[in-house]
Order: C-alpha cells, then structure tokens, then sequence
C-alpha cells in the first residue's frame, strides 16, 4: 500500500540478490509484523494458490516469514483488504506439499499481496512437522546427488578443469586449432586444451596427433611440463643441447649410443649430472613451443588424456612454453590485424581478475611485463596503459594484452573515473583488513607458513610499500590512512610473535594439521635433494632447514640438514 524502502544485500554464502524490507511506511504493512520480507516471493493464483517453485524457496520462506506469521506473494489481482480467506500453500512439482491456511489479507499494491496468517498451535506444528520432512528429504537427495557426483569423478577423474575426457584409451577426440581471437572459448582451441591440462592441477600426460604423428607433454600435479617425447625427440633434445652450449658434441654421442627406450636423454643426463635441471628445462621448453607451433596449422588435432603418478623433478611453468607460443603465433600475423583484434579495446580497460592472480603469477613474465599486469586495475583504456610504457615495449605489451584476454585473466571493463577508482580501492582494502583480522598469525605478516624465515623481512617489506607511511594507498582520505596503519600494525605484531622459533613451530602447529605439515616437510626435503643433486648445497640449505621445522622428530632430514651444513663450513675452511 505505502512507500517502502529497499535495499539490496548481497549474501555471500549463497551468492544471490536478497530482497528486504527496510522500513515499512505504511501502518498497513506494518501490520504484517516482524517478517523479513519477501526473501522467496510465492506467486498467489486466482484460486488462492499460494504457489512456490521449489521446496527450497518453501522452507527458506518458512524460516524467514512463516513463522512470524506473515506471508507476501506475487500477485497483480485488487484482492479485498481486510478479508479473511482460506488459502492453500502449494508446490510446483511436488503434491506432498498442499497444505491449506486461513490468512487476512493486510496490504495490496505494487505487484504484492502482503498476507497475515491465522496461525493456532495446531497449524504451527502441521507447518514445522512438513518442513522438517521436506529438510530430510532434501538432504537425502543432496547426499544422493553428491555421491553420485564422486561417482562420475572417479569414473571421469579427468574431467574436473579439462576440455574431455574418455574412459577409452583408443579413442581420440578432435580439438579445433589454436587460433588468436579474442571471441574463440579457450575450451574449444589447441591452446585452451593445454591451458587447461595444466590448470587441472593433477598429473596428467597429453597425447596430440597430426598427420599419424604422436607428440606427448607430461604434467606434474603443480601444472608444469616435466618431459615431452615425439618423434626424434631425443636425438633433437640432444641437438638443442649441444647448439646452445649445455652439452658438448662428444658427450652428446656418447649419450645417443645409449640411448634405449626405458632410458631417455632427460634421464641420462640427469644421472651422470652432465648439466643442471634448469638448463635441460630451458631446452625442453624451447622443443615444446617448437612442436607446439608445427602442428598449429591443422585443422583439427585430436587428442587424449592419461593420469599419471606424479614425479618431484622440477617442472617447466606454464609461462616458459606457452606464453612464448602464444607470443610467437601473434608476431606471425600482420600488424594491421593485431589493429584490428585490439579496435574493440581502444576505449575499453581491462582488471586482472581476483581468481586469476595466482595463474598470471605462473606465466614468468619479464620485469616490463609484471609492470603491465600490475597497472591493469581497471582505470585507464589498454592503449592508454600502454602508452606509459617506454615505446620499445609497446608492441609487446599491446601482444600481452591480447594474450591475457585470451587466457580469460582479466575482464574488460569501462574505464573508471578517478572517484570511482578510489571508492573502489577504499572498499578492497577495507575487505582486506576485515579478512585478514580474522586469519592467522602467518596470514597476517604476509607469508605462508611453510616459507623459511629469511622471506619475513621480505614479506613486512612489501606490505610497507603497499601500506606503510609512504604508499600512495595510505594517502587516499583519512579512512584509507586509518586501514593501511591498521594493516601495518596487525603485521608488525605478527612479526613480532613468530620472530621466536620455537613460539612460532608451537604456534604453526595449533593452525596447520598434522599431515599437511608432514606433506609440506617432505616436499622442501626433497626440494633440497634436487638442490644437492645439481651441485648446489648452499641452495638446499633452507629448503632442508624448514623441512626440519616443519618435521622437527624427522631423523633423515636432521642427518641431511648437518651434513650440508658441515659441507658448507669445510668449505669455508
């Protein structure tokens, strides 16, 4: 009937628009009572139907209204004010809810019939009785829905953050080629199936086929290429190795005489620590970007997926191979096209996406590239970002962009007017106090709780240049001045109270469960090892140092750590 105030409220847990009443105007409304409002808006037919579309909509309407004895429904008929009727609450889809009602009708306008139930004891029992039922048996299904849901993932194991997968080995399954356009799903490209093997998170091997050739990549369950094989791959890895100095021309023979099918070049080498991991990687990657780009020009290049165990060698990231496959494919097109890919973003700013950070954080990117993602916030046009740039950046960086649109990192957005953008920083920081508030002690000095503690004064440094005095974040307004000290002194403390060893190892054991501290100490020792095996004990020192920490009744990791130790200190004699 009367003017009533709205607000929207976003519900994070359920992620949905929830329509409140604020204030009731009107004294008619206000005889509805204490109810939330229309939170899950039945529709009230003609017939006095009370109709609800699902059993949830029912018992979350129930919750909120019903038992206050109030009810609104959608409803564009003049129904009589003030009458009283029989009503029947019904729904969609389900007869074991048809319940009737006796109900006043208080308010009628702006599409709502606002309704007040005649509620005795009698009724209130009947109506909790049927939402107690209706719970159980959406729990049921719920339980039933999710173990079939494991089912189908143990069935299709792969399935989870992959193109395809298939229970038949034998079979391949064509992708479309990779093509630079902004408009292709990466789902349905050569390049977004690799994304996508490697966003999987699970150790998985690729096999791609062009013209009855076979190529297969190798993925650790971090997303990083350990090995690929194709055909003479072993005698070209060779070949790169020895073109770029990492090998010399008698060692590469005598590893090709030896060469066996349960022996590769990536093992030999390894075994007779004929170069570091780093340097074979840095070929590898080379031959994948390589024979990526040799079977680009398909049509169509069909493919499948195996798990795999997982290995520990020291993987290539994403950013070493596909980023440089990416950029190399875009240097090939002529430049009046890269114009025309980039003339819908000449007045358009793209934001790096929230979910994204830790995916574009594995693209190893150069220093002018992390530059260029880091000034991606939304506030100025692409061309204009990269305009700020020294001029012998800029084609890169324009190659960047499209590069990161096509990865689906960021989102395009109009550009945001500088009181927008500083409405938008105050609230993104006042989340970011408000979250870390309530996190642990590790959270709140910056780092993660396995990291060694040489990263501490690193961590306080970042935050200082993010929030301390002299931080442009800082001198946004008082408020923005107040959160940043806020910030800064919830980190100091923290910093403060795991500077002791032994508070901060009794501490990490209240907050961190037992097996991820055993799993995060057994991978830093074997980190270490890698560092031991490539000649390096001086590297394997702090990987071997929190491995102790984290495990500090671990014998092996005791013994290993003193004896790098000890090696260290000879060799300072």
């Amino acid at each position: 009937g009367g003017n009533v105030g709205l607000e929207i409220v976003k519900d994070e847990a359920n992620h949905k628009a929830i329509l409140r009443f604020a204030k009731a105007m009107s004294s008619e409304i206000a005889q509805i009572g204490s109810a939330k409002g229309p939170v899950s808006t039945p529709k009230l037919k003609d017939d006095g139907t009370i109709l609800y579309e699902t059993i949830q909509d029912f018992i979350f309407d129930h919750d909120a209204n019903l038992v206050e004895g109030s009810l609104y429904a959608e409803s564009s008929r003049p129904w009589p004010k003030g009458k009283q009727m029989l009503f029947l609450i019904h729904v969609k889809d389900d007869d074991s809810v048809d319940m009737p009602i006796r109900a006043t009708i208080v308010s009628v306008g702006q599409g709502l019939v606002g309704l007040r139930l005649d509620l005795d004891e009698g009724t209130k029992d009947g109506l909790s009785s049927l939402v107690e039922v209706l719970r159980e048996s959406e729990n049921e299904e719920e339980e039933a829905q999710e173990e079939q849901e494991q089912e189908d993932i143990q069935q299709k194991p792969l399935s989870r953050g992959l193109v395809y997968s298939t229970k038949d080995e034998s079979e391949f399954v064509p992708v479309e080629v990779f093509a630079i356009q902004p408009d292709v799903k990466p789902q349905t490209t050569l390049f977004g199936l690799i994304v996508s093997v490697v966003r999987a998170k699970r150790p998985l091997r690729l096999e791609l086929v062009n013209n009855q050739i076979s190529l297969s990549f190798r993925f650790k369950s971090d997303g990083s290429l350990v090995d690929f094989t194709g055909p003479n791959s072993e005698v070209d890895l060779l070949r790169r190795l020895v073109k770029a100095a990492f090998v010399d021309k008698t060692q590469a023979d005598e590893i090709e005489k030896n060469l066996t099918p349960a022996k590769t070049v990536v093992e030999l080498l390894t075994e007779q620590k004929v170069l570091s991991r780093k340097q074979l990687m840095l070929a590898l990657g080379q031959q994948a970007v390589d024979a990526l780009e040799s079977i680009r020009a398909a049509g169509e290049v069909p493919f499948r997926v195996f798990e795999q165990s997982d290995v520990w060698d020291e993987g290539l990231v994403l950013g070493a191979f596909v980023v440089s496959w990416l950029d190399r494919a875009l240097q090939t097109l002529p430049v009046d096209t890269i114009k025309t890919m980039l003339g819908g973003l000449k007045k358009r700013a793209m934001r790096v996406r929230a979910d994204a950070r830790d995916f574009v954080d594995s693209l190893s990117l150069d220093t002018q590239g992390l530059k260029f993602v880091d000034a991606l916030d939304g506030s100025k046009s692409v061309p204009a970002t990269v305009s700020s740039f020294p001029k012998k950046y800029r084609n890169r960086l324009f190659r960047l962009a499209l590069i990161l649109r096509t990865l689906r990192l960021v989102d395009i957005v109009k550009p945001a007017s500088e009181s927008s953008k500083q409405k938008d920083e105050l609230e993104e920081l006042r989340r970011e106090v408000a979250r870390v508030e309530k996190a642990d002690k590790f959270t709140q000095a910056g780092v993660h709780w396995s990291a060694h503690r040489n990263m501490y004064a690193k961590a306080m440094q970042d935050l200082q240049r993010k929030y301390g005095r002299w931080s442009p974040l800082r001198h946004k307004g008082d408020q923005a001045a107040s959160l940043c000290h806020k910030r800064i002194e919830m980190a100091r403390l923290a910093h403060e109270y795991l500077a002791d060893a032994i508070q901060r190892q009794n501490y990490r054991q209240d907050v961190v469960t037992p097996g991820l501290l055993e799993d995060a100490a057994l991978m830093l020792f074997r980190k270490g090892q890698a560092q031991i095996s490539d000649d390096n004990p001086r590297g394997a020192l702090e990987f071997l140092e929190m491995a102790v920490e984290l495990a500090p009744d671990n014998t092996e990791f005791r013994e290993k750590l003193l004896k790098v130790k000890t090696h260290l200190k000879l060799g300072k004699k």
